[in-house]
């Protein structure tokens, strides 16, 4: 179906509603298209705002161009949408700047998903995570180009984070990244300010500032693919912010920076691990740690690499 005929399906499906009175609770768009057709973007803006005036509960909007993010406006009315309870938004633009409290109003909001969208700029993203009063799942994909240089997430009932930077494309629809623009996102950082996060994943981040605070009530911790943190005190500081978990995985890169950290912080309440592990020298760093889990009792080890020398040892 191409996107001429799926647009006239959804408006007589809209119309059908409207006229009918009907309220529609879920809404799911996922548009593919070539970046040489010519489309008239504001359908789908129209389209969301129409099923946010209703007693929409569960939306998911994303879309798929060639080589570029499609620029999809959300409409205002998205974000004051009283029945929301899951949204998840993909590939799209938001020109709102969120700067008053009055123009975020999602009161049933629990689970909230960004990935590869652009901001307005920094601000308006922490506005938006910070003014949803019963968030509990927040996922963050981080992409280049996005306008937030320094992520900020600050919520008082944040149960479950996730962060990723997509370092390279997936497929013809997710559009190019040069490796050096990459790199250079890894000026920026991130800080956490949740006191009831119980769960954090953190994927192939490499901003070079990382900041977690008010975690009291943290249970497991996921550091996987790329990392980087910047030294001068600021990976003791990252670590130890991390050593009251009671599950923990390292991927091999995580691992290095950690056992860089002098002195190692004690894991207390630690009681399964898993490492990633490539090189022989990662045996004995590993042998260094271990000292500092006293309630270790499950350790997982994985090869993340092919050296038969290792294998040896280890059997």
């Amino acid at each position: 179906m191409d996107f001429n005929a799926f647009s006239s399906f959804v408006n007589k499906c809209l119309d059908f509603s409207r006229e009918n009175e009907l309220c529609l609770h879920k809404l799911k768009l996922s548009i593919h298209q070539d970046e040489n057709e010519n489309h008239n973007q504001f359908c789908v803006t129209r389209w969301i705002d129409f099923v946010a005036k209703g007693k929409l509960k569960h939306l998911d909007v994303e879309r798929f161009l060639k080589r570029k993010c499609l620029e999809v406006i959300m409409p205002v009315s998205l974000f004051v949408c009283q029945t929301l309870v899951y949204l998840r938004l993909s590939r799209v633009l938001f020109s709102t700047s969120f700067e008053e409290s009055s123009s975020v109003s999602l009161p049933r909001l629990k689970t909230l998903r960004l990935e590869l969208n652009v901001y307005s700029n920094e601000t308006s993203l922490e506005s938006l995570i910070s003014y949803i009063p019963v968030l509990e799942d927040l996922t963050i994909v981080r992409r280049v180009g996005d306008n937030v240089k320094y992520l900020r997430v600050r919520s008082q009932t944040l149960t479950s984070l996730r962060i990723k930077f997509q370092l390279r494309r997936q497929s013809e629809y997710y559009g190019e990244v040069d490796v050096l623009v990459v790199r250079g996102y890894g000026q920026g950082g991130f800080l956490i300010d949740a006191p009831r996060l119980k769960y954090l994943n953190i994927e192939d981040e490499r901003t070079t500032i990382k900041t977690i605070t008010n975690l009291g009530s943290l249970n497991k911790v996921n550091l996987l693919g790329s990392f980087f943190i910047r030294g001068d005190d600021q990976d003791r500081k990252f670590f130890t912010s991390l050593s009251g978990v009671r599950d923990m995985n390292l991927s091999r890169a995580s691992f290095l920076y950690f056992m860089n950290v002098v002195p190692l912080p004690q894991f207390c309440n630690l009681y399964q691990l898993e490492v990633g592990l490539c090189y022989f020298s990662f045996f004995d760093r590993l042998l260094m740690f271990l000292p500092s889990c006293p309630k270790l009792r499950s350790l997982i080890l994985v090869m993340t690499c092919s050296n038969p020398y290792i294998k040896k040892c280890v059997i």
